[in-house]
């Protein structure tokens, strides 16, 4: 290669194009599309970047440079290099190699088979036909075009042309934007934020705000606290600062360099937001309505009704896809949210634009807003441009034929793939994740009735358990939108009432709100009884609902109220998969090992259980149910505060709601709500890591309705073969507790005993009853104890 000329540096952009690109610099990123494969040398080439460009309109010769980001030697030799011809095509040799951290240039215009460059024109660069990464501009740049950083910044005007060697960069520089606006109809506190994305300080003294009207001038004064750091914020209280004036219901903020001429940024809307006009995500995405006003902070996003509504992964004909749904009523901006599979490493934005509509579908694809395959075993998950706020996601087990698609509450293999339109749901979808690992749904084995109880709750009704306190029975109910305990006695005829004391419950509160009265607490979703305490399953705080974080707490039932604080807590969400805020764990339920050792398949160990193997965890594991995929995860909650996963299993059903340990039979109930026609199943631990699942059909009497409590009665409460069975219904107040009765177990005399009738002697001549022998079948080591069905 010929030494290269020094070039005369051009021109610092304006504030205004530096804020475009800044603005846009989203976008590029996600342009940058490149093959993820599992071959590491292929994967390899995903680190090479295009990094330098020159356009000579002089008459010197163009050159492209890529460099090397990664952290071993990539063999380029077959990659294409374009401009916006696809005609244009040079291929690069065979033995061409990038050291990590090298270079490597061509002078495109000059070798066999280049090509020149013109003032408004692209490079690109390809491994085959994937795109693996480009730039297009529309003038050609006073120097060169280079990346600032090498290999991953933006591409800027370079101060000097340095082929195959690092990119002369001009200082860093600071980068204004307009950020959150208040405009609250009859308040006189309107205010204006602004905040710094770039990575310099800058004094904005002397810029210019405007609203919709070019009368309306403030200019920022000069003084202390002008200098906004990089990442900093500066509020203008632009209705009660001298020269200022008030925002309106329609209405625009516009921000201009110092003179008022040149135009930095701007935002215009038609109604007053009932919180503040915020950039969602701070400081980069598109303006929405705030959560809250954070004046002088980050942004308060809202967590938008988008979901992930279809995923395809293994289609012949189709790239891999994530569809998703905006389930709310106003448009939705999703510049710079973040799409990823299971890997929480990927961090490429959505480009500026995408914006799905109210009751509308976006569809993003491989190379095109994701950059990465969708494995046989995965997860599409959406999440806010921080890219650690989950909005929404889904993991699904296998490659779905041909793909999997939401279907109400329930993830299903649909029919057809219809990416950009509702799903192909027909009339009633088989829940098939997970795949149903146990017969057809038997009928309800207890009475067919489902009768409502003249107690009132709150409308969030969701976690019930059962208690034999030694002389009578006990129910636990937990509510959770606030998170309140109840205590319900159950008379020995199945009468059921609020103990004394407890007809309003008691508040469960998290360790760390115990001198916060006012904060929302948990999203208290299942509650079980053990050892004198009861603990609560919570999958979020309800303060920060769009943020799964699922905790097991320990509360002590005879604190007095009304608020009763944790006397320990177990969070495990990092032991579960990643799932949206409000599809974590449903229900918690604990099982002695008593009932467990040798039983239930430790996959941690690959053998059965062993309680020995988890010392300080006390006598029994607890189990959670995780709403998203509907399997469930039996835990050891160490004295310590810490825990460790022993298993999990999947009942077979699209979503599991409740759970309850049956000691009498022996068998686990899973249960699921409206989503999957309140269907349930017994499950029964075997020593292999395929428990015994016989899938339920809902008693005649329950109606199809959410139902997320569930709970049996002890054999202490049969009366004539049968003991009380309860469902707890969410949404409702009055009516939310339901009744029914399911058999006890075969052993169990009951209490109180069942009266024998006395043996007649039938009349002289009547001839006896022939009895056949019973013969017993082998039992099944996969199977529950089969149960009668008692009728109504």
């Amino acid at each position: 290669m010929r030494t290269r000329r020094e070039r005369t540096p051009g021109a610092h952009r304006s504030a205004a194009t530096r804020v475009t690109a800044a603005l846009t610099g989203v976008a590029m990123l996600a342009g940058l599309a490149w093959l993820a494969t599992p071959n590491t040398a292929r994967a390899a080439v995903t680190d090479i970047r295009i990094n330098e460009i020159e356009s000579s309109v002089t008459g010197g010769q163009d050159f492209i440079e890529l460099t090397n980001k990664g952290a071993v030697p990539v063999d380029i030799s077959g990659l294409v290099i374009k401009d916006n011809d696809d005609t244009h095509a040079y291929t690069i040799p065979d033995g061409t190699t990038i050291a990590p951290g090298g270079f490597w240039v061509v002078e495109i215009d000059t070798v066999p088979g280049g090509f020149g460059l013109g003032g408004g024109d692209s490079v690109r660069l390809f491994n085959g036909a994937e795109l693996l990464d480009s730039h297009t501009w529309t003038a050609h740049a006073g120097v060169t075009w280079g990346r600032c950083p090498d290999g991953n910044g933006e591409f800027v005007n370079t101060l000097e042309s340095t082929p195959g060697a690092a990119n002369k960069c001009a200082t860093p520089e600071g980068v204004v934007v307009i950020n959150e606006i208040e405009s609250q109809a009859g308040s006189p506190d309107d205010w204006i934020e602004l905040k710094n994305i770039g990575d310099a300080p800058v004094d904005v003294a002397g810029y210019v705000l405007r609203d919709n009207s070019d009368d309306h001038t403030y200019t920022i004064p000069a003084g202390t606290g002008t200098t906004i750091a990089p990442g900093g914020y500066l509020v203008v209280d632009i209705a009660t600062a001298a020269g200022g004036f008030g925002l309106g219901g329609a209405d625009a903020v516009r921000f201009y360099e110092p003179g008022g001429l040149v135009l930095i940024d701007s935002h215009s809307w038609t109604s007053h937001s009932p919180t503040s006009i915020a950039r969602c995500g701070d400081g980069i995405g598109g303006f929405t309505n705030s959560a809250a006003p954070t004046k002088g902070a980050a942004n308060d996003c809202p967590i938008p009704s988008v979901v992930i509504n279809e995923i395809v992964s293994n289609s012949s004909t189709l790239p891999d896809s994530i569809e998703l749904h905006n389930a709310g009523t106003t448009d939705v901006d999703l510049s710079g949210y973040i799409l990823k599979d299971d890997n929480d490493s990927r961090n490429v934005p959505l480009p500026a634009g995408s914006v799905i509509a109210a009751g509308g579908y976006l569809v993003f694809s491989e190379g095109s807003g994701f950059t990465f395959g969708l494995g046989n075993g995965d997860a599409a998950r959406l999440f806010l441009p921080d890219g650690t706020t989950l909005v929404d996601g889904h993991t699904y087990p296998a490659h779905g034929v041909p793909g999997w698609a939401r279907c109400g509450d329930m993830w299903v293999q649909p029919a057809s793939l219809t990416l950009g339109a509702a799903n192909d749901c027909g009339t009633s979808p088989t829940p098939t994740t997970p795949a149903p690992t146990g017969p057809t749904a038997q009928p309800w084995p207890g009475g067919d009735a489902a009768t409502p109880l003249n107690l009132a709750f709150l409308e969030d009704s969701s976690g019930l358990d059962f208690q034999w306190d030694g002389t009578a029975g006990v129910l636990w109910a937990i509510d959770n939108g606030t998170g309140t305990l109840w205590k319900l006695t159950v008379s020995a005829s199945g009468e059921v009432a609020f103990a004394d004391g407890w007809q309003s419950g008691k508040r469960v509160r998290f360790i760390r709100d115990a001198a916060d009265p006012a904060s929302a607490g948990p999203d208290a979703e299942g509650v079980t009884f053990a050892n004198g305490f009861v603990y609560v399953a919570s999958e979020r705080d309800n303060k920060d609902k769009g943020v799964n974080q699922n905790t097991i707490l320990k509360v002590d039932p005879n604190e007095p109220g009304p608020d009763v604080v944790a006397d320990q807590e177990w969070d495990i969400t990092a032991s579960l998969p990643a799932v949206s805020a409000n599809t974590g764990i449903e229900a918690v339920e604990f099982i002695p090992d008593s009932a467990l050792a040798g039983k239930l398949w430790d996959s941690a160990k690959a053998k059965p259980y062993d309680p020995a193997d988890y010392p300080g965890h006390g006598d029994g594991l607890f189990f959670a149910a995780v709403e998203d995929n509907g399997t469930v995860y039996a835990f050891a909650l160490n004295a310590d505060g810490t825990h460790a996963l022993v298993g999990s299993f999947t009942p077979g059903l699209g979503g599991v709601m409740a759970l309850d340990w049956d000691a009498e039979l022996g068998v686990l109930w899973t249960m699921c709500d409206d989503g999957c026609q309140n269907t349930g199943a017994q499950v029964s631990f075997n020593g292999t890591d395929k428990p015994g699942v016989v899938l339920l059909a809902k008693a005649a009497g329950l109606p199809v309705a959410n139902f997320e409590g569930f709970a049996t009665a002890s054999g202490e409460m049969c009366v004539d073969g049968v003991r009380p069975v309860w469902w707890f219904q969410d949404g409702v107040t009055s009516g939310a507790l339901r009744q029914g009765t399911v058999p006890c177990g075969a052993d169990d005399p009951g209490t109180p005993p069942v009266s024998t009738p006395p043996v007649s002697t039938p009349p002289a001549g009547t001839p006896p009853v022939s009895t056949p022998p019973v013969t017993t079948p082998p039992a099944d080591p996969n199977q529950p104890r089969p149960l009668p069905n008692t009728g109504a």
